[in-house]
């Protein structure tokens, strides 16, 4: 939903383009640090009381934005909204696996899957509706609707799949995250996964200043094709699924790095040609 919208927040607080850009930066840097954070009060304080807190969180950052008059304090509100979103992330998946097993656990999973995967078909064409007709705050204005809608029904029919329990102590914090960091495995493959993060976010950041100051195209437009963006991602979610159980794992991740080269591939050359 923020994406279209980027162009004209820089004009409206007479930033620059580049450093309107480090908002998306201080979302996903907000994103991985409250995934630390957030990821230990959901087994310290119980899923549910910690879904409240981040929900909390995003509404009451978000209620900032419409009296935010500084790139500084939207900053550190992008920050602080991507912190409360991950809480949501991790919570969901981790009530499936409280509550769920057995084929209902992988259909549970296969839901969560789609609806995340209709998060970049439907926001930015969502966002470049309300920028074109209504101006970006509008865009801040769904999102701190939605927000308190999901706090509203967290709060009046989710239930606790697991109670709170003793604080985890210091020293098995730090063991276990010396175990994760150790295991080459598991940091390859958050290194794989980082460089495709960054490969899918390079358009939402960079798309909307090529298409509304080189192409001059409408923020509607700009939300438009961040939807055949999102539509992509969720076909490839899709077939991922239908090759998994007939290939192996690697044949398929060996597949999609090369769709992801051939794409790096035509980025560059109408990079070139519209230059």
């Amino acid at each position: 939903i923020y994406a279209p919208s980027m162009v004209f927040i820089a004009k409206a607080f007479h930033v620059s383009n580049s450093l309107i850009k480090n908002t998306i930066t201080a979302t996903v840097l907000g994103w991985t640090l409250g995934a630390i954070v957030f990821g230990t009060l959901i087994d310290t304080l119980g899923r549910k009381k910690t879904l409240q807190y981040s929900l909390c969180l995003y509404v009451g950052v978000t209620a900032l934005a419409f009296e935010c008059h500084s790139i500084s304090l939207l900053m550190l509100i992008r920050f602080l909204q991507g912190a409360g979103t991950v809480c949501l992330s991790i919570g969901t998946r981790a009530l499936i696996i409280d509550t769920l097993h057995g084929k209902r656990y992988h259909l549970a999973m296969l839901y969560t899957s789609t609806g995340y995967g209709l998060g970049p078909v439907l926001g930015p064409a969502i966002g470049g509706l309300l920028q074109h007709h209504y101006g970006w705050q509008a865009n801040f204005l769904a999102l701190l609707i939605f927000s308190s809608a999901l706090l509203l029904i967290t709060v009046l029919f989710l239930k606790e799949s697991r109670a709170a329990t003793r604080p985890i102590p210091v020293s098995q914090f730090a063991h276990d995250y010396k175990m994760i960091l150790q295991h080459r495995r598991f940091l390859a493959g958050v290194i794989l996964l980082a460089l495709t993060a960054t490969q899918m976010l390079l358009y939402p950041t960079l798309g909307p200043f090529i298409l509304q100051q080189h192409l001059h195209y409408q923020a509607d437009t700009v939300g438009l094709t961040m939807l055949i963006v999102g539509l992509g991602y969720l076909s490839g979610n899709g077939l991922n699924r239908l090759l998994l159980p007939h290939t192996s794992i690697r044949y398929t991740s060996r597949l999609a790095y090369c769709l992801l080269a051939l794409a790096g591939l035509l980025a560059t050359v109408f990079a070139v040609s519209t230059s």
